[in-house]
């Protein structure tokens, strides 16, 4: 934890992940533990979001395709009523989830 703004401030790009995804309810739930503790970690909530997004898409050999909403990309997205900008916990709060997208198409609302 005391690392990660350290990392940040030095320019090096940060990626969520997690290696409890097997022990967590679901893997979805083990990603949205990991931007809850870059937060917690101070790190700023801009770069929390592309830690789990743009990077993790790079870091895997998927950005021409994940990671960033792009024509012709996979349409896999949260839409939410918040700015998750200004409070990451908006991410995890399911009172401002108003919509689920997974391969372009609604899933949940």
């Amino acid at each position: 934890m005391r690392t990660l703004p350290i990392f940040h401030e030095a320019d090096v790009e940060l990626v969520a992940g997690s290696d409890i995804a097997r022990v967590m309810p679901t893997p979805a739930r083990a990603l949205l533990r990991e931007p809850q503790l870059f937060a917690k970690a101070e790190v700023p909530n801009s770069a929390v979001i592309a830690s789990a997004t743009s990077r993790a898409a790079e870091k895997v050999g998927k950005q021409a395709a994940t990671g960033t909403v792009v024509v012709g990309g996979i349409a896999d997205a949260v839409l939410l009523d918040a700015d998750p900008v200004a409070d990451i916990s908006y991410l995890i709060d399911q009172r401002h989830v108003r919509a689920v997208v997974s391969s372009g198409h609604i899933v949940q609302r």
